[in-house]
Formats: C-alpha cells, sequence, structure tokens
C-alpha cells in the first residue's frame, strides 16, 4: 500500500474506530495541520474577513447563524446558544446548518428560525445550501464545529459575504485570526468541561450577552408534534404492565466499538427488576437495529423493548423515565438535557461527559473494550444515582 493509501485510511479510520495506529494517526495530523497553516496566508487574503470591535451590542445585529454540522449529541449541547441569543434578544433570526444526523431535532426547535443542511464532504445539496443561506444576509456566522475551522471559515465567507465569522482555537491563534473576523482562545478542556461552555464563550465573544457560561445548561423544547400522544402511550405501557416507573437502557452506539452488549444490558436490566419489582425496564435501540434485541427479550411485564420511531419520541421517551443508561453520547446528553440521572458508559475521557444532571460514568478496565465493563460496576453507578 502506498504512503498516500496508507494516510488516507489512517484519516478514515480515526474518524471511525476508536483503537488504530498512533503513529498513522500523529503523521495525519501533522500533515493536515501544515497543510492548513501554509495556506492561512493566501486563504485569508481570499477570504478577507471582516474586521469589527467585538462583542458587538444585541441592538446591532438581527441574525445570526450557526454551524453545528456534526452529531446528534453536539446539537443538544449547543441548545443554550441559540436559547441564550433568543432569551436576550428575540428580534434576532437564529439559523442552523445542521447534519443529516441532527436536523430532525433541530426543525423541532421553536427557537431556531431557519434550518440547512450541510455536510464536511463536498456535495451538491451543500452547495445548493450554501447558496440558500446566502440569500439571508446574516450578520454573524458562528462556527462551533471546532474541528472543522478551515471549511467553517469558507463557508461562512460564502454565505455572507460581509457579516462577522467567529470560532475559537486551543493554539495557534494568529493563524485563523487570517481567516475570521473573531477567533476566541477556547481553554483546554477536560471530561467535565462540556461543550456548552465551548459554545457559549464563542457567543460571548461576539455578542454582548449578560451570561455566566457555568450557569447555563442544554434543554430541550417540549416536541408538542408528537410528546401529548406517545406520553399517552407511555401510560398506557405502563398501566398495562402494572409498574409504577421505568429507567431506560440504550443498548447501541453510532459506533460499534462503542457497544457494551445485549447480553450485558439484559443482565443489568434483570438486575434491576430483581431489586424493585415496581420498575419496568425499557430498552431502546436504533430502529434498524431492534431486531437481535427483540429476539432475546422474553414476552414479560418487567422488561420490553421500546418503539421510538424518531429521535423526538426517544427524548420524550427520555424525559419521563427515572434513569437512563447508555454507550450512546447523544442519549446521554439527551438525558441530562432532561435533567434525568444517567450513567455513561465511555471508552475514555475523549468525549464530553453528562453535564446538567445527576450522573456516573463508568470506563473499561482496558481502556478501550467496552464489553468488559461489569455489570456490577455499572448497577453500582445505578443504585448511586436511583436508590
Amino acid at each position: 500500500m502506498s504512503i498516500i493509501a496508507r494516510i488516507l485510511e489512517a484519516r478514515k479510520r480515526r474518524r471511525s474506530h476508536s483503537l488504530f495506529d498512533s503513529a498513522a494517526r500523529d503523521l495525519v495530523r501533522r500533515l493536515e495541520r501544515k497543510i492548513k497553516f501554509l495556506i492561512s496566508n493566501p486563504l485569508g487574503a481570499m477570504l478577507r474577513p471582516r474586521r469589527t470591535k467585538t462583542p458587538l451590542s444585541l441592538s446591532e445585529v438581527t441574525s445570526v447563524l450557526i454551524f453545528r454540522y456534526d452529531a446528534l449529541g453536539d446539537a443538544v449541547l449547543t441548545t443554550p446558544v441559540w436559547r441564550t441569543i433568543k432569551k436576550y434578544a428575540p428580534h434576532i433570526k437564529v439559523g442552523v446548518a445542521g447534519s443529516l444526523r441532527n436536523q430532525q431535532l433541530l426543525r423541532a426547535d421553536p427557537d431556531i428560525d431557519e434550518v440547512y443542511l450541510f455536510s464536511r464532504e463536498p456535495s451538491l445539496l451543500t452547495l445548493k445550501e450554501l447558496f440558500r443561506a446566502r440569500k439571508t444576509r446574516w450578520d454573524v456566522v458562528m462556527n462551533l464545529v471546532f474541528h472543522d475551522k478551515t471549511r467553517g471559515a469558507i463557508y461562512a465567507k460564502v454565505i455572507s459575504p460581509q457579516g462577522i465569522s467567529a470560532t475559537s482555537v486551543m493554539s495557534h491563534m494568529e493563524k485563523y485570526q487570517r481567516i475570521y473576523s473573531v477567533v476566541g482562545l477556547r481553554p483546554r478542556t477536560t471530561p467535565v468541561t462540556a461543550m456548552v461552555r465551548l459554545c457559549l464563550l464563542v457567543l460571548k465573544d461576539v455578542l454582548d450577552v449578560p451570561i455566566d457560561v457555568t450557569q447555563v445548561f442544554p434543554s430541550l423544547p417540549e416536541f408538542r408534534e408528537v410528546a401529548p400522544a406517545f406520553s399517552q402511550e407511555l401510560a398506557r405501557l405502563m398501566e398495562s404492565y402494572d409498574k409504577d416507573d421505568y429507567i431506560i437502557i440504550n443498548t447501541d452506539s453510532s459506533q460499534s466499538y462503542r457497544e457494551w452488549g445485549i447480553e450485558n444490558s439484559i443482565a443489568l436490566g434483570k438486575e434491576i427488576v430483581t431489586l424493585n419489582p415496581r420498575r419496568h425496564v425499557f430498552f431502546s435501540s436504533a430502529p434498524q437495529r431492534s431486531a437481535p434485541l427483540k429476539e432475546v427479550l422474553q414476552a414479560g411485564n418487567d422488561m420490553s423493548y421500546l418503539e421510538t420511531p424518531s429521535v423526538l419520541h426517544l427524548a420524550v421517551a427520555i424525559r419521563g423515565a427515572v434513569a437512563v443508561v447508555s454507550p450512546d453520547t447523544s442519549v446521554v446528553h439527551f438525558a441530562t438535557a432532561e435533567r434525568v440521572p444517567v450513567v455513561g458508559l465511555y471508552v475514555g475521557d475523549n468525549e464530553f461527559w453528562p453535564y446538567g444532571s445527576a450522573s456516573k460514568v463508568v470506563l473499561p478496565p482496558d481502556g478501550k473494550t467496552l464489553s468488559l465493563i461489569p455489570v456490577t460496576e455499572v448497577l453500582a453507578a445505578y443504585l448511586e444515582l436511583v436508590p
């Protein structure tokens, strides 16, 4: 295999796997960084970002576009940005450039006035959406996809040639100041330093909002189009099972290496209903991956599979739960946004941990294999949250 092919393969694995050749990873990152820095001068000359004194007064701004074209969980963690804008400046039009993974959540949020569909890969759809967004004269474009800053700067210029572009970095600020109007210095993150704070810091860099970023938390809307009917369905199920309350155990993740396993999940469910016979255990998964789980679950009143036709239905179900257990960070962040206690099963500290509700994080003993986490350890974490 040629060196170019190896680099491309390493880059692909970096986006989809937890473990890979660290030397190849480092090489990919160094090459990408050098290329981006080399082009920052000529790219800056082409983009010529608008310079102005910031933070801007809220009365000076009529529209803000936010880039969030990545994961579903990241969109949940960014909800305080548009909530804050609408709270302090309801006259400001808010747009969000989302992705296929999070567009349903974004379109159901009443604090978002316009949703666009972007992707990191070149596509005709992204091109159309860029020029559709360009029709609105956005005053401010905030790139909160921090791992895609160079592309984000280009997108921002295409959309708003005269607008203010903003992002934040952990280092090499001078490089990105050439291609953005405003570049904030992002603090080094820890597992408990939520993306919430990082996004709100960018907002404060560009707009004069009177908030303490440590006191603002994610939240989800009511989802009125699905909540009443689905809440009634959940109540009907609980009555038929003759149970007082329920928990949700999510069994899968967007990446297979992050899964705890169906056998572990079933074993945990049995332990929970043994300790509390009045509690029901719902199991959830992506609809297309439900078949193996349904085959394992036996008919009964203690445990069952929860049909959730959409992420909105899942959010409504989580809202009514006593607790949630999940290896998927999107579900974890749904739970924290609903202030529901959650046990997160994480491979390591390279993801944002639960933020905003009572929580416990359990890590694998070898630091890489989630399925090795003992059921007893997850049960103990659960019992600390829900005695």
